[in-house]
């Protein structure tokens, strides 16, 4: 069937085949499948390859005219699989796994919208992910504890610091301190059930170089917005299974680990998709600012979940001419 989607100003036709692959999404790897679903995933893997496409809200899907399930077409004349992960790590580890390990793709285009670390970037603004943490491993330490684990940033953050109104000399507090720490990466061409510590997980450079054409290439709905949006390219993400909605913390992770985006997914995707050896890239749409408001309005959220479609379109236009789609 033949779908409009609505892409800020402007629209472009995507032929979109559903498919009954719904089961994939609710069992886990190692249930069994059915035959007829195995036979449908062989037919469609017989035309590929596809560039896999995957998100999370409902507003991003919204803006993509799609549902809970896998559907396969075309994007730009791009061939896709397109999918929606749901909130959270361990959903969109999950879902790019199940794309890896069921489906013939040469890459993974991770999108959505985030909430803004950064200054500098504001509300409807589209950041091009270079590289992205789980700023959710970290050991919570009592306050004078002494550990041999290798941490990641300059400082811990010690909660006694943050008391308000501060006493003289106070920096002691029983919740103690959190000292950052990498995931355990397992490489693709790394030694078998041998794991490395990995704090940064890498969007495929080349990618992110074909990306810059991005800034003065696509138009984005500035309607409503308090300023004009922007496409920015190669900043660093922050990715956590937590709602982060504190000033103080803000702060503290854009300080330490020099992030301007943050969201629940992303380094999930990224992680996966490079254990797997498969190219990837996040680009995510900002439609809050994390901590310093309240949650995006649902006015701000459509806008930003368009026009991070918008960047979508003409990045896989631009991995089709660049012969990477």
């Amino acid at each position: 069937m033949v779908l409009k989607l609505k892409m800020g100003a402007k629209q472009v036709s995507s032929s979109l085949v559903l498919l009954a692959l719904i089961s994939i999404l609710v069992v886990s790897v190692s249930a069994k499948i059915r035959d007829s679903t195995l036979k449908k995933i062989k037919e469609i893997n017989s035309n590929g390859p596809y560039l896999g496409l995957l998100t999370v809200y409902p507003p991003e899907e919204a803006a993509f005219n799609a549902s809970r399930r896998f559907r396969v077409g075309t994007v730009n004349d791009v061939k896709v699989i397109y999918v929606r992960c749901g909130v959270g790590m361990v959903n969109a580890a999950a879902a790019t796994q199940q794309l890896a390990d069921f489906f013939n793709i040469r890459g993974i285009v991770h999108f959505g919208i985030a909430g803004s670390l950064d200054p500098t970037i504001s509300y409807g603004d589209v950041a091009v992910i270079k590289r992205v943490a789980n700023t959710a491993v970290y050991d919570m330490l009592n306050p004078n504890a002494q550990t041999t684990h290798s941490h990641v940033t300059k400082d811990d953050l010690i909660i006694g610091e943050y008391h308000q109104p501060k006493a003289e000399n106070e920096s002691s507090n029983r919740l103690g301190r959190v000292a950052f720490r990498g995931e355990r990466f397992f490489p693709p061409k790394g030694e078998p059930n041998v794991d490395i510590s990995e704090t940064w997980f890498n969007s495929t450079k080349k990618w992110v170089d074909l990306a810059f054409q991005l800034v003065d290439k696509v138009e984005l709905n500035e309607t409503g917005l308090p300023q004009k949006p922007k496409v920015v390219v190669g900043v660093n993400g922050s990715t956590a299974d937590i709602s982060l909605e504190n000033l103080a913390y803000r702060t503290f992770l854009y300080d330490e680990f020099k992030v301007s985006v943050h969201d629940a997914e992303s380094s999930a995707v990224v992680m996966t998709s490079s254990s797997n050896g498969y190219k990837v890239i996040a680009i995510r749409g900002l439609s809050d600012l994390s901590g310093a408001d309240k949650a995006g309005t649902p006015s701000y959220r459509d806008i930003t979940a368009n026009n991070t479609v918008a960047v979508l379109r003409d990045f896989i236009q631009i991995l089709h001419e660049n012969n990477e789609a």
